[in-house]
Parts: C-alpha cells; structure tokens; sequence
C-alpha cells in the first residue's frame, strides 16, 4: 500500500450536552453512514477498521486507510435500441442525436451493443476520479442527515439542525485539516478537552491521535470504555467495603453518556430510611439520581451508595456530602409519601378513578376498571372470580397515592405493598404488582394465575380501545406502547395457557367481548379484526427468535384464534419436513393453493357420482379414512401424529395431480374437483399452511 495515497479520515461533530441514551446510537449511525459513503464513493474499502466515539459533547468516527482520491473508473451508458436509432436511410434519428448531446459528443463517437436482447447505441468513457475533499461535503451531509434523531432542534439565528447546537467540527484526513463549512461552524483541527479540567482548544497534529489526546486532556472518547471503567470501579470501590454494586446495564450506559471523565464515589445515607420499600429506595438512587445502590454480601439493601463524578475534584469529600445531602432530602420525601398513603385504604382511593383519565376519548381509569373487571369474569373460573374481582377493582387505585405520583414507575408495586398493609388477601396483593408484567421484553410473565389474567384483560382493553378511535402505531412511533403491550398479551397467552382454568382463550371471541364493553361506537367489528391482524404480526417476531420463518408463516397464514399451541405446532412442522414424504406432500399442498387461489371459492361436499377418475375416487377414499383421525389429533394437540397421518396422502395426492386435469371445461367436474380440494386444504390448515414451507432441491 502506497501510504501517501491512503490516511485515517477523523470526523468529530463538538456540542451541547446530548442526551444520554440515544448518544452510543448516534455515535454507531454516524460511523455506519460515513463509511458507507465512502465506500459508494471508492475511497475505502469494506475492510477499513472503523472507530465511533460518544462522550456528552462529541460524537466521532474515526475511518482507517481512505483514500486521497477515487480511481478512475469507467463509465457506460445505453442509449436507444438501433432500431430507433437509425432511419431508413441510415441517418441518426433524433433518439440517436439527441443522446448523443446529452453525453457531450457526436453520434459517430457512440459505439454499439449487441447482446441476446438485441443491440443498442452506447457511450462510454473513463472518468478520472475525483478528489476526497470534493466529496467529503455531501458524505457528511448524507451521513448527518440519516442519523436516527426523534427531533432536530436549531440554534441562533442559523438554519442549521442538529440533535444539540454545535460549537466546533473537527476533519482530517491524516495530518490535514480540512476546512469546510459544516453544520453552521467551519470545520478544521482544534477540539476541546473535558469542559472544565481542560477547556482550552487543542489542535490535533495527526487524526489517528485523536483518541490518545482526548485522554490526555480527560476525555475518554469511546462510550463502551466508559461503561466499562465506571462498572469495574464502580464494583472494585464497593468491594473495598465489603458490599456489592447493584448496577443495571441500562443504567450504566446512561451514566456512561453523562461523564466524559468517570469518578466513582461512595456516599451513604441513614439507616432509618431502610424501613422504607426496597423498591422505593433503589427507584429513587437509580432513576432520579443516577446512583447505583449498594448490597451487602447476603444481598439486602445497604445504607451506601455509588455517584460517578464528571471531574476529579481536589475534595472529593464535599462532593459526596452534597450528594448525600439531595438523597437524603429525596427519601425523606419518600418517607413522608409511605407515611401518609398509608393513612388511607387502597380500597377507598379506588372510588376516586373516575377523576383520572385513561384516554381522553376512551373514558376514566373508573370506565376502565369496569370493563377490565368484566372482562376478567369471563376469563375465570368461578373458585377464583372473587379473587380476581377484587385484584381487579383495585389494580390501579395506586395512582391515587403520593408515592406513585412521584415515582411512577413505582405504579403496581406500591399497590401491592399498600394492598398488604390493608391486609387484603395476599394473592390479590401480588396480582396488583405482577398483571403490568411483563414490562420490558427481558421480563418473566406473571407468574400467578390471577396477574396473569389481570395482566391479559388489561391489556386487550387497551389494544381494542385505541385501536378503536384509531390511535395505532405508525412506523417507528409507538406512543401509548401498544407493540410492548401486544407482546404481553402473546406471552401471557404461550407461556402461561395452563392458568386459564376454562380452556384455551380464542381470541376473536376475547376480542369481541373487549368491544361490546366500550360504548356504542368508540369500536367496530372492524376493531377485532385489526387487532387481530396487529397481535399476529407480533407474533410473527416472537416466534422468529426460534423458528425458520416459512415455519412461522405455515403457522400464521391460516390466521389462528389460538396462541396456546403454536409452539407444539411449530415443532410438528420441524419434525415433518425431514420425514420422506415431505416434499412431496408440500409440493402438493402448493399446488392446490395456488389452483383454488385462482377461483371463485366453492362450498359443499364433493358428489361421488361425479368423481370419474379411479385416481380422483382413491384420493377422496383416502381423505375420506384420514380426515377423522387427524381431525381427533389436532383437537388433542398432537400435532405430529396429525401431519404423519396427512403424510400418508402422499401417493394419492401424486397420482391425482398426474392423472386429473382439475380445470376441465365440464363445470360440474371441475367444480366437484375443486371441492375435494378445497376439504384437503381445510384439513391440512387443522395443523398448519404447509404451502408455505420452502422445498430445496426437492426436499422441505
């Protein structure tokens, strides 16, 4: 390699704080862009190393080997057919001409093609490459245009945007310092060091030193370092006093995007406030402060915790103490919210739901419990409907409480702990706190019979009632959570079937009910079919985590009622496809969907007075012997020995696709044919759409 033909490319974009979750994100979609670009321009290769950089004030790529300027390269284009080209006379028609001037020379100067196709005028020539500052420009504007940013926000009197202002733009190629005009500041060398530690500008000599300077002056640019300095001595700190640093990966990579130069100290803070909820306290140190809590060795909350300081201050000593001081002010807070909730029963706040809203067009939280409630007396069986009745009037009287108006995400928790202290049944006090699980897609499903119901009518009131004011997802935009809570509803129907103790849930009737309890209007039977239809796309990537996906469109085309027994399902189509008579019988299934799929439908019982063929009458024998038995396999959820049994269709099934023309010009024959399979493919569907499995080189 020529070095002098090839240099690192630095690109640092300097600014206000960013936010700190979406920062690693930023920083991976911008060094993704700029090297794409790049390499559609020809100046990197695909194997060029590329480093992204995201601190609070600073997001960078940092490209390897680019390229100083493009080779050349040679360039076609096709003009008309020679045809069109040429008239009778052999004179260039105005097509020719025409292309010819839009290539900058004369007709003669075209070349012609001949291929397979036929043959076509063409110009070509050698473009010589440009060079990489006379690309660099529009790279970066494509680059910063495609970053993933919810909303751009503009600064000054500028029309710039950007997800913060911009204060400074580093480029070079190399030791060159390219000087551009980019995002409202004019683009060179000079950085800056961490804001207060080291606030002058630094001029960079060699882009590959980027890194090693920002260190040198308290910056650590690359955000998976900082995470990982703040958890390892975040964990040594901790263990250096005999406890244990509870520490979140989602809370890391938010403090992570809040230092440029980590600190860890350990503060502490009275033991009284002990007494107070563990989750309470945690929730507190996590979210409101950025703290990590502190276990001892046996796990029990401790009276310490860990802050990261953005500095590395001469008296780190005042420093702890101020933030000591704001936790003790939070959880004496916390502590006057526990005391007074208590003074009130849950079962008292409850009455008050009227006065909170659930949706503006879809009622109070008050509407909402009733319909919840009936819901939940149609999913129960009559030894658990009070039980349930009662968990179900009471799971969101917490939001009546003080504690959960400051801490909201506390909502369910603090009512099971306000459920106990009232000394409601216990059963009915975890079912409050465990029906809103699972909360994120890492979380386990209720693991009791009562929050899994809860949790199940729960949310199918909420699909149904904003999916029937119209209030749906729309491409990335997912403001009420309604994808988070379709995947609840999914889990809790897979994972947790055996709880409903009056047999498998069907879902369009489930859908059904949710929609007759909304007043008259607010849904439609159109409401069940698109939350139908919205439920099995979530399932599409629920099960795509563990099955091939002609598997899950087997399972999902026929559109099922049942979520219960797709698993079992899925396996009786793994365990199928490699049996013998597999390919085949898929071959057939194919074929017969797409015959019927090009026909009016036809209903009915196919005539034997009018099966002709022998290999016609052996198929609809055949049919005839098994539709019984696989019918009784699949209402067993033996699904394997069902497919077996259709696998023995085989035979027949080839000799009739050989020997019968289906699509005869006799309308009654062809109308009895096309019922015989219209009742195979309504058989086979008893499992799965089979049609749908792929046939590799004659095998499934």
């Amino acid at each position: 390699m020529n070095t002098r033909d090839h240099a690192d490319l630095l690109f640092e974009i300097g600014t206000e704080e960013l936010p700190p979750k979406s920062m690693q994100t930023l920083a991976l979609a911008l060094g993704a862009a700029m090297k794409e670009g790049l390499r559609t321009a020809g100046v990197c290769d695909n194997d060029a190393k590329t480093l992204c950089f995201a601190a609070p004030r600073r997001l960078g790529v940092l490209i390897s080997d680019v390229r100083r300027k493009q080779p050349a390269r040679a360039v076609e284009r096709r003009g008309p057919a020679l045809v069109a080209a040429y008239d009778q006379s052999g004179q260039p028609t105005a097509a020719a001409q025409g292309f010819a001037r839009s290539c900058g020379v004369s007709v003669d100067d075209l070349r012609t093609m001949t291929t397979d196709k036929g043959a076509w005028l063409v110009f070509s020539e050698r473009r010589p490459g440009q060079r990489l500052a006379h690309l660099l420009p529009e790279i970066i504007r494509q680059a910063v245009k495609a970053l993933p940013v919810a909303k751009r926000m503009r600064w000054a009197d500028l029309n710039e945007e950007f997800v913060r202002p911009v204060h400074w733009v580093v480029l070079m190629h190399g030791s060159s310092a390219r000087q551009l005009p980019l995002l409202s500041v004019m683009s060179g060398r000079k950085t800056r060091g961490h804001r207060f530690m080291a606030p002058q500008p630094i001029s960079i000599p060699e882009a590959s030193h980027y890194e090693r300077i920002l260190k040198d002056h308290f910056v650590i640019p690359r955000f998976e370092e900082r995470a990982r300095i703040i958890s390892e001595r975040a964990h040594d700190l901790a263990r250096t006093h005999g406890l244990v640093a509870l520490i979140e990966d989602e809370q890391l990579n938010e403090v992570a995007g809040l230092v440029e130069w980590p600190e860890p100290l350990l503060g502490a803070f009275s033991p009284e406030f002990l007494t107070l909820p563990r989750e309470v306290l945690i929730t507190a140190m996590q979210r409101h402060q950025k703290y990590f809590p502190v276990a001892d060795a046996e796990g029990r909350l401790a009276p310490y915790f860990i802050t990261v300081a953005n500095i590395r201050s001469k008296e780190p000593r005042l420093v702890q103490t101020g933030n000591e001081r704001v936790l003790a002010a939070r959880f004496a807070d916390a502590r006057f919210f526990w005391d007074t909730d208590r003074k009130r029963k849950l079962a008292e706040r409850a009455a008050g739901l009227d006065a909170v809203a659930f949706q503006d067009r879809l009622g109070s939280m008050a509407d909402k419990t009733a319909r919840v409630r009936s819901l939940v007396s149609s999913l129960c069986s009559d030894r658990s409907a009070a039980l349930l009745d009662r968990a179900a009037m009471l799971a969101k009287a917490d939001l009546l409480t003080d504690m959960v108006g400051e801490f909201p995400e506390l909502q369910g928790v603090m009512g099971r702990y306000y459920a106990s202290a009232d000394g409601e049944d216990e059963a009915v006090a975890h079912a409050i706190e465990t029906h809103y699980a699972p909360r994120t897609v890492h979380d386990a499903v209720p693991p009791d019979v009562a929050g899994a119901i809860l949790g199940l009518a729960d949310r199918i009131d909420t699909l149904v009632g904003m999916f029937g004011i119209g209030t749906t997802p729309t491409g990335d935009k997912d403001p009420f959570g309604l994808r988070r809570q379709a995947l609840g509803v999914i889990r809790i129907l897979m994972e947790r079937s055996a709880f409903f103790e009056n047999g498998p849930i069907r879902l369009m009737d489930l859908l059904s009910r949710a929609v007759s309890l909304y007043p008259s209007g607010t849904a439609t039977a159109d409401t069940v079919a698109s939350v139908h239809a919205f439920l099995l796309e979530r399932v599409r990537s629920y099960l795509g985590a563990r099955w091939m996906p002609d598997e899950v469109e087997a399972l999902l085309a026929p559109g099922p009622d049942r979520l219960d027994d797709l698993e079992s399902r899925a396996r009786a189509i793994r365990d199928f496809r490699v049996r013998p008579e597999a390919g085949a019988v898929i071959a057939a299934n194919k074929r017969i969907r797409n015959i019927l799929r090009q026909v009016p439908a036809v209903s009915g019982d196919p005539d034997p007075e009018l099966l002709s063929e022998d290999t016609e009458r052996m198929l609809a024998q055949a049919f005839s012997e098994a539709e019984q038995a696989v019918r009784g396999l699949a209402g067993k959820g033996q699904f394997t020995d069902a497919l077996a049994r259709l696998g023995q269709l085989e035979r027949p099934l080839g000799a009739f696709f050989e020997k019968v023309m289906v699509m005869t010009d006799d309308q009654r024959l062809r109308d009895n044919r096309l019922r015989l399979l219209t009742r195979l493919q309504c058989l086979f569907l008893e499992v799965a759409d089979l049609s749908q499995l792929r046939i590799e080189g004659g095998n499934p």
